[in-house]
């Protein structure tokens, strides 16, 4: 985990307190959050991945420091730049969430 951005890192833990279904695997290549037995966030280097509904991964397709992800079409990633603005803090944050409530958690 030491490649992934701390900020990144305490944010999508700062999230993931609030739901006390959600639990994290770590690995030394990627954090993964699951909640009903299934992940839906990973963070893996730089890239923060987020399990959401279509409508909302093409919609997220649109915003800065994104694309698809490997994970499926239900998925899009989020490439961490060097500096978070308020935005991506705001997007990082909004993502999680959702998907973590579409998750079950």
């Amino acid at each position: 985990m030491a490649d992934q951005p701390a900020a990144v890192v305490a944010l999508l833990t700062d999230a993931a307190r609030v739901h006390p279904t959600v639990t994290t695997r770590a690995s030394a290549s990627a954090t993964v959050w699951q909640a009903a037995g299934g992940p839906f966030a990973a963070l893996s280097g730089a890239a923060a991945e987020f399990r959401l509904r279509p409508d909302m991964v093409r919609a997220a397709l649109r915003t800065p420091n994104t694309g698809t992800s490997g994970r499926g079409p239900d998925w899009v990633v989020f490439d961490t730049p060097a500096e978070l603005d308020r935005y991506d803090v705001d997007r990082l944050r909004s993502w999680f969430e959702m998907a973590a409530r579409l998750a079950g958690g």
